[in-house]
């Protein structure tokens, strides 16, 4: 073997540990441990289940009003953070989470008042987690493509609100958790906004579809310029 090929340059892939179901950070002993086995990094969610409660109650009310009455009405409005919406807080590790924002918002929703809601969301924690002195943050990726279903308006929905984002968060990285294809089954089965409102869930695909994701990301890169912070 040649021996020349070992100063080629080769990828680096870092290993990192998420757990959908956990809403708050781990401790320092946790935390310490998973490092100690190997483990890169870990992600700490932003928000708890209590700030998703009072998300869902806003939402659900404003739809049963606006369905009710038949007029239109003021946009809904999410109100600010309270310390019992998050167990995130300013400190010196903190600097090394990869924070993840609520992987239940719905960035490309057909429904405005979910897409909304979901944009505010979104603004609420990267702020807070650029307070907080967090540098990365994962937004969770459309689940809709823009080559399938419909999703050219979804996606760039998505796009602009990630872009919304960024220019909200200066100092942060943005990385964009999508799948390296769509296989059906293997996505997280978390139930989102969306599931609120009426409007129509397309079906999920039966085959598995390897260029769709990367169309996606592509346009998303795209409506964001290409930013140098956005992974």
């Amino acid at each position: 073997m040649d021996g020349s090929n070992f100063n080629q340059i080769r990828p680096i892939f870092s290993i990192g540990q998420h757990d959908s179901d956990r809403d708050q950070p781990l401790d320092d002993l946790q935390y310490g441990q998973l490092l100690n086995a190997g483990v890169n990094f870990v992600t700490a969610p932003i928000t708890n289940k209590h700030f998703h409660a009072r998300v869902k109650d806003l939402v659900s009310q404003h739809l049963a009003k606006a369905k009710q009455n038949a007029v239109s009405l003021a946009d809904a409005v999410v109100p600010p953070l309270t310390p019992k919406d998050t167990s995130l807080f300013p400190s010196h590790a903190v600097t090394t989470y990869i924070a993840y924002a609520s992987p239940w918002i719905d960035l490309a929703s057909t429904d405005p008042v979910v897409a909304s809601v979901s944009r505010q969301v979104l603004n609420l924690e990267i702020a807070y987690a650029n307070f907080c002195g967090v540098r990365s943050i994962i937004v969770p990726g459309p689940r809709r493509d823009a080559s399938r279903d419909g999703g050219n308006q979804g996606i760039a929905q998505y796009g602009r609100a990630v872009l919304e984002a960024m220019n909200i968060a200066s100092r942060l990285n943005f990385i964009i958790h999508v799948p390296m294809y769509r296989e059906p089954g293997l996505e997280e089965t978390v139930e989102l906004l969306s599931t609120l409102s009426e409007e129509p869930h397309p079906e999920g695909g039966r085959e598995i579809d390897i260029y769709s994701a990367w169309d996606s990301w592509h346009s998303v890169r795209t409506i964001c310029e290409y930013n140098m912070r956005l992974f």
